[in-house]
């Protein structure tokens, strides 16, 4: 199971990920005539490791999130 999500979402995630890299693939071309290889690739590791990161400490993080109830707001602490 892919980041928790339905078998389902798991394909359209794959699938979005794949068009999204074949639509950006001219403006990466173009950043590494610009910057050069080596550049564009420290810049993407440094993304990455980031990211990384940002994932491996989403199941300690909260998000506060304004909840409707009856007739009121209130806040609740929702865990990834």
């Amino acid at each position: 199971m892919l980041a928790r999500q339905k078998e389902n979402h798991v394909g359209l995630i794959v699938t979005a990920v794949g068009v999204l890299s074949f639509l950006l693939y001219p403006l990466v071309n173009r950043l590494s005539k610009k910057y050069g290889k080596k550049k564009l690739m420290i810049v993407s590791f440094v993304f990455l490791i980031v990211s990384f990161i940002y994932i491996s400490m989403m199941p300690y993080m909260t998000l506060v999130r304004a909840v409707k109830t009856k007739k009121r707001f209130t806040l609740a602490y929702v865990r990834f």
